[in-house]
C-alpha cells in the first residue's frame, strides 16, 4: 500500500476492482507500474482492449488501432469529468 501512496495512487485503493486492475497492469508489464495515473490509464486501456478481443474474437474493438481506442477513451472520460455525469451511453437523443 505504501508503494501505491508513493506513486499518488492512494485514492484508487478503496475500490477492489481498481486494486485488481492495478495488480493486473503491474503483472502485465515487465517494468511494473509507472509513476503516473496517465501511464496507468494507458496501460489499463490496452490490457482491457486486448482482454475484450480475447473474450469476443469477432468484436470490432480489437481491430481498432490501440492509439485510436486510447484517444476515444480519453475523450469519453473527459466528457464525464466536465459534465459531472457518472456514465456515458450510446443512446440517441430524443
Amino acid at each position: 500500500m505504501v508503494h501505491l501512496e508513493d506513486r499518488g495512487f492512494g485514492g484508487l485503493r478503496s475500490n477492489p476492482q481498481t486494486l485488481e486492475l492495478l495488480l493486473e497492469v503491474a503483472m502485465a508489464t515487465e517494468r511494473g507500474l509507472l509513476p503516473s495515473k496517465g501511464n496507468l490509464f494507458t496501460d489499463a486501456v490496452d490490457i482491457l482492449r486486448r482482454e475484450h478481443g480475447e473474450a469476443k474474437a469477432d468484436a470490432p474493438l480489437i481491430t481498432i488501432p490501440g492509439e485510436e481506442v486510447l484517444e476515444t477513451t480519453f475523450a469519453v472520460f473527459a466528457t464525464l469529468i466536465m459534465t459531472g455525469k457518472e456514465a456515458h451511453t450510446k443512446c440517441k437523443a430524443i
